[in-house]
């Protein structure tokens, strides 16, 4: 393991030992693509040491003033080399002002390249290292944040390079000093460009990674109330101090069927208690998933008419999501209601474009306003959320004093043969 200590770096942006080079990852893309572009910058740099280091002692021997030549050489080298280091550092492109100072020095060692190198050696030879002293600036300060900088900075290196070049017109055609220009510019702006589409590029891969992350927590999130919501309303109802025996034994079933629920929620896995045909990937009769859900509400007044739905098939998440949802709401008219009678009626078949069922659950309860009050954790995420993940589709109809209606319609995998009449009703009446 690496015990050394990075340096600080700012936030965001680590230092480049602060993550493995073999098998970690950046923490961000952002901080990985910058370094990218640090790399290209020490390369472009030192690379231009190592290629003219082999002719300094030729340059040295052939300036008219070898004195300053060589303080021209060191400071280069010295600036290739603090820049480099101080980027490595750093983990990111140095601020704007050093960048200045860069550009600067580059600019001073143009203008002062036909005092310091005889003629014939000004363009294409190393013995004449400004130009390409001054080319591995114009790389390097493509990582410059303030685009009005950068231009600038490159119109002052070309000007001072066409200065550089004219004083050798005499031994170098005019294509060739053309071309050198060309090749500051074009390299220069396709550097810029480089680096600012990859630096948007991560970006933007880091926002869609945030909105991912959050779209995941908002996820859990609903996972977590479609899992919980039911279990906590029954264990409010088993603290009413009122509860007959018969509502009270109910409740406990009930309790011990979330409580199952809820345990499956905290392992990660799916819920296997279903009480289907205990095949989870086998399609599952819907009637019967709504039989069982009403029976475990006898103290409630149910009619429930399944006799046109007899046969219907749907997916078991399907089963389960209009079960939980069944529970939901049978639980909201047990609290809130105060309903005498509630009807439960599932019907199907090629009257419902697109061929499916229609489940609809009404109360005669109190009803409320839709325009006034705001859905609660059950119609919301439960019955509308979860069942619309499902691509099932809900409409609530309520108004006060008239009731709620609720009507769930969804697809099947497979549709029953027409069935004889049958309507039961549940519960004991009051």
């Amino acid at each position: 393991m690496d015990r050394r200590r990075a340096l600080p770096t700012g936030p965001g942006q680590p230092a480049p030992w602060a993550w493995s080079w073999l098998g970690g990852r950046p923490p961000t893309t952002a901080a990985g693509a910058e370094t990218a572009v640090i790399l290209l910058l020490i390369g472009t740099r030192l690379g231009m040491l190592v290629q003219g280091l082999p002719s300094l002692v030729g340059g040295v021997s052939s300036s008219p003033a070898p004195f300053v030549y060589v303080v021209c050489w060191g400071a280069a080298a010295t600036a290739a080399t603090a820049v480099s280091v101080a980027s490595f550092l750093r983990g990111r492109a140095l601020p704007d002002r050093v960048q200045v100072a860069d550009i600067a020095l580059a600019a001073t060692l143009l203008l002062l390249g036909p005092w310091t190198v005889t003629e014939e050696h000004r363009i294409g030879t190393w013995e004449g290292f400004q130009p390409g002293y001054a080319l591995s600036v114009v790389m390097s300060i493509a990582v410059m944040r303030r685009s009005g900088l950068w231009w600038a900075g490159l119109t002052a290196i070309v000007l001072s390079q066409i200065c550089y070049v004219a004083s050798a017109f005499d031994t170098v055609s005019f294509s060739t000093t053309l071309g050198n220009l060309f090749t500051v510019v074009i390299l220069g702006a396709v550097g810029r460009v480089s680096v600012q589409y990859l630096r948007r590029v991560a970006e933007d891969a880091d926002d869609a990674r945030a909105r991912a992350s959050e779209l995941a927590r908002l996820q859990e999130e609903q996972r977590a109330q479609v899992a919980i919501h039911n279990g906590a309303a029954v264990m409010h109802l088993l603290g009413e101090p009122d509860l007959d025996d018969v509502t009270r034994d109910r409740l406990l079933e009930q309790a011990q069927y979330e409580a199952t629920r809820m345990r499956a929620y905290l392992r990660g896995g799916p819920r296997t208690d279903l009480g289907g045909t205990g095949d989870d990937s086998a399609p599952q009769a819907l009637a019967d998933a709504v039989s069982r859900t009403c029976r475990t509400f006898d103290d409630l007044v149910i009619e429930v008419a399944l006799d046109l739905g007899q046969g219907v098939l749907v997916d078991p998440a399907v089963a389960a999501a209009v079960q939980n949802a069944l529970t939901s709401l049978l639980l909201n008219v047990r609290v809130h209601a105060g309903a005498r009678l509630v009807v439960v009626h599932l019907d199907a078949g090629d009257a419902f474009p697109p061929t499916g069922w229609v489940l609809s659950v009404h109360d005669d309860g109190c009803g409320f306003d839709l325009d006034d009050v705001a859905l609660g954790v059950g119609l919301r995420e439960v019955v509308h959320g979860e069942l619309g993940r499902h691509g099932v589709e809900v409409r609530l109809e309520s108004a006060r004093g008239a009731g709620t209606t609720v009507t769930l319609s969804g697809g099947v995998v497979s549709l029953p043969h027409p069935p004889a009449p049958l309507a039961t009703t549940l519960g004991a009446q009051r």
